[in-house]
């Protein structure tokens, strides 16, 4: 590791690949995140190696990671800082392993959800493949969803543009959550 990144602005894709080539999306990093803190304070020889994408134009600052060693980390402050981004993708990993019982539709449903509470009703919806792995499921399980979903009359949908026509049942999601 030669640098700590933050990101300023965008959206980003960490990935990591397993040395015996399984892939494993790991996060989704947007605004004020900082990429490569796991692996500051790490020890152990990893067996992954990680890759980072950018899903939207990003502005990211680079550290050198002898500045970062040498003055940030004695830095309370900046320690702080770390410790609560490190919490926060602690917990988003959690949450994301635990969804892991949760059908494609459940999923769909409670990102559905989520997404109208920010953008309303009329939702502009990132490329399969990206939604697919940020709600942990295939593009062929997040296609029979919005199918379902739409011959529910619960969405109308046409590429990126989903619009929700029924929210109550939307959110009927109860009883729905594995299988």
């Amino acid at each position: 590791m030669t640098h700590l990144f933050f990101l300023v602005q965008g959206k980003l894709q960490v990935e990591n690949f397993d040395v015996n080539g399984a892939h494993i999306v790991f996060s989704f990093e947007t605004d004020f995140s900082v990429i490569g803190n796991l692996e500051l304070f790490s020890q152990a020889q990893r067996t992954l190696f990680s890759t980072v994408q950018a899903v939207t134009d990003a502005l990211l600052l680079a550290a050198p990671i002898e500045v970062i060693n040498n003055h940030a980390l004695s830095d309370p402050a900046f320690l702080t800082f770390i410790c609560r981004q490190l919490s926060n993708k602690l917990l988003n990993s959690s949450l994301l392993h635990a969804n892991g019982v949760l059908t494609a539709e459940y999923k769909l449903r409670k990102f559905l959800l989520f997404k109208i509470k920010s953008e309303g009703e009329l939702i502009e919806l990132e490329n399969r493949e990206a939604l697919a792995a940020r709600l942990g499921i295939s593009v062929r399980q997040l296609s029979r969803a919005l199918a379902q979903l739409a011959a529910e009359g619960i969405i109308q949908f046409k590429n990126k543009s989903l619009r929700v026509t029924d929210r109550q049942r939307l959110s009927a999601i109860e009883g729905n959550q594995s299988g």
